[in-house]
C-alpha cells in the first residue's frame, strides 16, 4: 500500500479547515491512517497508481513529493482528462471522511451508525400506492 500517496491525495481533496470551523484534514483522520489492505486494493490502488504515475511523468516525483499547489494542479488537470478516475477517488475520500467518529462529532452529530437507535420517520399516506397495486404485475412469469 502506498500510504504516502494516499495521504497526499486525501489531504489535497480535504485540507485542514481553519477559522470558525476548524476541521482536520482527511489525512489526519484515523480512517485513512488505519486503512486495511483490502480497502486499499478494492477502492484505491488502481486509481492512485494513475495519479502517482502522472505525477512522476510531469514533475519527476510521486504525488507525495509534490507541493500542495502542484498536487492541486495535477488533480484538477486529471479531473478534466480522466474524470471517472478522479471522481471515484473523491467520492470515496468524502464518504470515508464523514464516517470518521472525530469528524462526525465536529459537525455536531453523534459518532454512531444512524441505526440501531434509529431516526423518526413520519407516518405517510400509503393510499398513494393504490394505483400501483391496482395495476397488478407488469412482469412476465417464468416457466
Amino acid at each position: 500500500m502506498d500510504q504516502d500517496a494516499l495521504l497526499a491525495f486525501v489531504d489535497t481533496i480535504i485540507p485542514a479547515g481553519g477559522g470558525a470551523y476548524p476541521m482536520p484534514s482527511a489525512a489526519a483522520v484515523e480512517v485513512f491512517r488505519a486503512m486495511s489492505a483490502d480497502e486499499y486494493d478494492t477502492h484505491w490502488r488502481a486509481c492512485l497508481t494513475v495519479v502517482d504515475q502522472e505525477a512522476i511523468s510531469r514533475y519527476g516525483g510521486g504525488l507525495a513529493a509534490l507541493t500542495p499547489a502542484e498536487r492541486t494542479a495535477l488533480i484538477e488537470e486529471l479531473q478534466r482528462a480522466e474524470p471517472r478516475v478522479i471522481k471515484a477517488l473523491i467520492v470515496r475520500t468524502v464518504s470515508l471522511y464523514y464516517m470518521d467518529d472525530l469528524v462526525m462529532t465536529l459537525v455536531g452529530m453523534e459518532a454512531r451508525a444512524p441505526y440501531p437507535q434509529g431516526n423518526t420517520v413520519p407516518e405517510t399516506d400509503w393510499s398513494i400506492l393504490d394505483p400501483v397495486k391496482q395495476r397488478g404485475g407488469t412482469w412476465r412469469k417464468a416457466n
